[in-house]
């Protein structure tokens, strides 16, 4: 691959809830571990993310792309005056694509492409990119480990699913005794197979993108969820935990899981 093999990139999605995880993490590698980490974000978030991070963490900005469905300066999702707008925004990020193919573009001329990208699950755009400079991608996922194995087994399992039952059996679920009902999945799981929708395009194209990736991070913890943990680390890609108290780590050689650190070991 070439370049700098101490050098995580992640591009969280501008949302406070998804954001916030991947900024613990990064100060978590960059203070404890020693690795040089670069955020992607833009203008507007800039400054809410620096006050969350140490000094040793760098950031990178991208011009956030203008949309004539969303007010001036809307960057991030808590500032859309409706979420009806929602989709405007998702649209309006995916036009990001080019800028960060750029960045790693240039980071390629200067021979410094990363270890990885770290990306949210709601970036499915930078994995392409990510194949083109052969940069490992890892999917960030800021859901619970429970509610994303859940999620992903009827969306992947669709076939075996018949939605007019309810309560609902969960596929790949061991325990059997263990249902939910239609009203506690996602509208998007609820009409998975409206392929119409472009909200159920998206979850797709999200899923395949997570499917083609080189692992995906998990905002979740290993003591809580074991056996759901389990079942996340057999499949292909595999998952890895990321919470307050649970972190993997890279071999920076390999770019391997090596173990599991808590916050408080040095």
């Amino acid at each position: 691959m070439g370049g700098v093999k101490d050098h995580v990139v992640m591009f969280p999605f501008m949302a406070k809830g998804h954001t916030i995880p991947l900024l613990h993490l990064a100060s978590f590698l960059s203070t404890h571990h020693h690795l040089h980490v670069t955020i992607l974000t833009t203008a507007g978030n800039a400054p809410s993310l620096r006050g969350y991070l140490p000094s040793s963490v760098n950031l990178s900005l991208l011009p956030f792309p203008s949309s004539p469905l969303l007010p001036a300066g809307v960057e991030s999702t808590d500032l859309l005056p409706s979420f009806s707008l929602f989709p405007a925004f998702m649209s309006a990020t995916s036009l990001l694509r080019p800028h960060f193919h750029h960045f790693l573009h240039s980071l390629q001329l200067s021979n410094s492409l990363p270890l990885c990208l770290i990306s949210d699950f709601f970036l499915p755009w930078t994995l392409p990119s990510c194949q083109h400079f052969n940069v490992p991608r890892l999917t960030f996922h800021g859901m619970s480990t429970f509610s994303m194995f859940i999620t992903k087994s009827f969306i992947t399992n669709t076939n075996q699913v018949d939605f007019k039952m309810n309560p609902l059996s969960i596929p790949g679920m061991s325990d059997s005794n263990l249902k939910v009902s239609l009203a506690d999945l996602p509208d998007e799981v609820q009409h998975i197979t409206d392929l119409n929708l472009p909200s159920i395009q998206f979850m797709l194209a999200a899923e395949e993108a997570d499917d083609h990736s080189w692992g995906s991070i998990i905002n979740s913890f290993t003591t809580s969820k074991p056996t759901i943990l389990t079942a996340s680390k057999l499949s292909s890609p595999p998952s890895y935990v990321h919470g307050s108290s649970d972190h993997y780590l890279f071999s920076t050689a390999t770019i391997r899981p090596m173990k599991m650190m808590s916050v408080s070991d040095g």
